[in-house]
């Protein structure tokens, strides 16, 4: 059942940005209109994201995130596993490469011995990850450019004391501010060489967003933090959340998940992989191992095709059973994602000796 304290946050965002939120959502009714079948067969050919959770340590205890609840052993992915993936994925002409997906990366030994790694394939364009922000201090920041780092996410939740403490349970909002603030400054100083992005979980309208300094900092430093109030339930491991954000339902499946597809795949410490960087915690959707087979073999191996067949006839293991975070094929195969895969597909063509 749902509360009417729960939709809130959401009423509220409709009533203060109405315009921005008609112009999105008909742009995004126009860009998953029509045909995707091309990009479609791309994606299915080929590997172009890699995700790697190089450590699922994490400093916090997110209320809305399901890492907490992880029951495989917390590591930090050994330097070979690493390099064998990042040399597959070059090997298959892959584009990008991300080092987050149930940790908090900066916990990581090697993040920037990685990132200069990877940054030695002309291949892989794009090298980010996703951080909590919290470890993110001007030296690191001026190690990660230096390495090769093209882009980063920082999720910052609230943008005031009492709110983001409540949703970032175990940080410290002052510690977070003054690192962020200083950070900037060497961002901007160094001439924006990493691609910054700011996502933020919060129930708070424009107006509160604007009195903090941190958000103002933002934007002055040309990064409007992208807003957002709903959180998916992490494949039904999340039941509440509070801090004023509205926790999604279980999904109506309309067709298999789009990460089945979307010509990405997430390597976990132990070198197994899984077609879900999104919320397949455990790894329970496991389609290979890095140390047996390429990365592009895995791809277009049995055992994904399986996952495939069975959720295009409506059967759903868990955890996508339950979790509010699936994606529809064409929410991803957008008119604009399938342009950039046809260029992709053309420009650099595969090597066929790489596949299967």
């Amino acid at each position: 059942m749902i509360r009417l304290s729960n939709l809130t946050p959401v009423f509220r965002r409709i009533s203060t940005d109405f315009p921005n939120l008609t112009i999105r959502g008909i742009r995004l009714l126009w860009e998953r209109s029509g045909s995707y079948d091309e990009a479609l067969d791309v994606a299915e050919k080929r590997l172009l994201f890699a995700f790697f959770e190089t450590t699922d340590f994490c400093n916090a205890r997110c209320i809305m995130c399901g890492s907490k609840y992880m029951k495989r052993p917390r590591q930090i992915m050994p330097m070979e596993i690493y390099c064998t993936a990042v040399e597959h994925v070059a090997k298959a002409k892959g584009h990008s490469i991300m080092l987050s997906a149930f940790g908090e990366p900066l916990l990581d030994p090697y993040i920037v011995e990685r990132v200069e790694f990877a940054s030695n394939f002309p291949t892989i364009r794009n090298i980010g990850f996703s951080t909590n922000g919290s470890l993110l201090t001007p030296e690191i920041y001026r190690r990660l450019a230096e390495a090769g780092l093209k882009s980063m996410s920082i999720s910052i939740d609230g943008f005031q004391k009492e709110t983001y403490e409540k949703v970032r349970v175990g940080l410290s909002f002052e510690s977070l501010q003054e690192s962020i603030v200083a950070m900037l400054e060497t961002h901007e100083v160094m001439g924006h060489p990493i691609n910054l992005s700011v996502s933020s979980f919060t129930g708070n309208g424009p107006k509160k967003l604007r009195e903090s300094f941190l958000y103002r900092r933002f934007v002055e430093a040309g990064i409007k933090p992208g807003i957002k109030c709903r959180v998916d339930n992490w494949g039904g491991l999340v039941s509440k959340v509070g801090g004023g954000l509205w926790l999604m339902g279980p999904p109506r499946h309309r067709g298999p998940c789009a990460l089945l597809y979307d010509s990405s795949i997430l390597v976990l410490p132990d070198g197994r992989v899984t077609p879900c960087h999104c919320r397949d915690l455990e790894g329970e959707l496991y389609i290979g191992n890095v140390m047996e087979n390429s990365l592009n073999e895995i791809w277009l191996g049995t055992l994904l095709r399986k996952f495939r067949e069975e959720q295009g006839k409506g059967t759903f293991s868990l955890p996508c059973r339950r979790c509010s975070a699936y994606i529809p094929l064409k929410h991803w195969f957008t008119k604009e994602m399938s342009r950039w895969l046809l260029e992709y597909d053309r420009r650099i063509p595969i090597d066929e000796r790489v596949q299967g």
